[in-house]
């Protein structure tokens, strides 16, 4: 028979592999879902060793089911996965209008809340973004940082802030929101099939529809069943983005040890030249003399007409030069303090598919690049305590 020490052990571990879901009022009024791995207060430890966890676009804390346990093995002492407002169990915006800039003061809230001083912070796709305008705009507070798929946010070009706030004011609601699925097998299918990077695995989105499906009772327009929890409002264009001069600036002032973790067929995937390893000198150069050749045949078959940054399907190659040039090259020179780290596989959502691989990665960086050594402090700052007074966890 085991040992009472043994069982005590065993206890903790399935305590520990066993996370809470909770919600965090943070200020402003609203509240944020929350899915807590490990140590739930994570006062009295290392702060480098608490992290706050942002899911992408239309995912939510559930993407973090594969890798915070295996943060806790590195080390973690806490994993607090969120979700963004509008998304999973979190209340949606009064206004049904929603900013990433209002996102990044959300996380911040939510830290107030968990009463952290300071933490460390990762993020995947829009929560990378969102993880990265936090650790620039509080630089005092966010001790490492780690971004899946994310290079800073996605930019408006300041000629198209009348055209896409029109687009925005006269949209209506889409209605992919509003369908009711018969099961959450057949939600698992439909997300799988809505994917940046392509398809995402049915195990995979198995993990994301649990927590962003809700069941809807009976009506008399559907038989009842499963819809999305997500607010309908986010797949509304934005009102107004920032430019790319401010996504440049954001990545600028990160001043924390940071890694971009990105896979080799993942979003970034259609940005190497001529077989060129993403982010090294050699594709830099590559890219920078194929948008001077391509932009340079653009002016002077198109009569100096503008040369647009795009990389739709039907976008010219020169468009195409250009948004890698624009919004990867040199946002990857406004980051170059960063280490960058590509795993052969995992799609848009590594940390979800391969997560043992992310794992391995993550763990050589923080024992190196990432290292962080900090006094742990018992409390929190009076600087804190009086933003967080209205803020509280349920």
């Amino acid at each position: 028979l085991a040992s009472g020490a043994a069982i005590s052990n065993m206890t903790k571990c399935l305590k520990v592999l066993q996370p809470k879901d909770t919600l965090i009022a943070i200020r402003g009024g609203l509240s944020l879902g929350a899915r807590i791995w490990g140590d739930e207060a994570a006062i009295n430890v290392p702060p480098e060793n608490r992290w706050l966890a942002l899911h992408g676009f239309l995912d939510n804390a559930g993407s973090y089911n594969k890798l915070a346990p295996e943060m806790l093995a590195l080390g973690a002492s806490s994993v607090v996965c969120l979700d963004m407002a509008g998304h999973g169990k979190s209340e949606w915006r009064p206004t049904g209008v929603y900013y990433v800039f209002d996102n990044v003061a959300d996380i911040v809230y939510a830290a107030d809340a968990l009463k952290w001083d300071t933490f460390s912070i990762i993020g995947h796709s829009l929560g990378g973004g969102v993880a990265q305008g936090v650790a620039a705009t509080c630089p005092d507070r966010v001790l490492r940082l780690v971004s899946i798929e994310a290079l800073s946010w996605w930019p408006q070009d300041s000629k198209q802030f009348v055209s896409n706030l029109r687009t925005n004011i006269h949209s209506r609601q889409k209605g992919s929101n509003l369908q009711v699925f018969k099961s959450l097998e057949e939600c698992a299918d439909r997300r799988s099939k809505m994917n940046i990077g392509g398809a995402l695995d049915i195990a995979a989105a198995q993990q994301l529809v649990q927590r962003g499906a809700t069941w809807v009772e009976k009506t008399d327009q559907h038989e009842g069943g499963f819809r999305w929890a997500s607010d309908p409002s986010l797949l509304a264009p934005s009102r107004v983005r920032v430019d790319e001069l401010s996504c440049q600036n954001i990545l600028e002032s990160i001043t924390c040890p940071s890694v971009v973790l990105f896979a080799g067929d993942g979003m970034w995937k259609q940005a190497k030249f001529i077989k060129t390893r993403l982010f090294t000198i050699p594709w830099a150069l590559t890219v920078a003399t194929a948008h001077v050749l391509t932009a340079g045949w653009h002016y002077i078959s198109t009569f100096g007409s503008p040369l647009r940054t795009d990389f739709g399907k039907g976008s010219s190659l020169a468009s195409k030069v250009k948004f890698v040039y624009v919004t990867i090259l040199r946002r990857w020179l406004s980051h170059r303090t960063a280490t960058f780290i590509c795993v052969p596989t995992g799609g848009h959502h590594p940390h979800l598919t391969q997560a043992p691989t992310v794992a391995r990665e993550l763990g050589k960086w923080l024992t190196t690049k990432g290292k962080v050594l900090t006094v742990t402090t018992p409390a929190t700052t009076s600087s804190t305590s009086s933003i967080a007074a209205d803020a509280k966890i349920d």
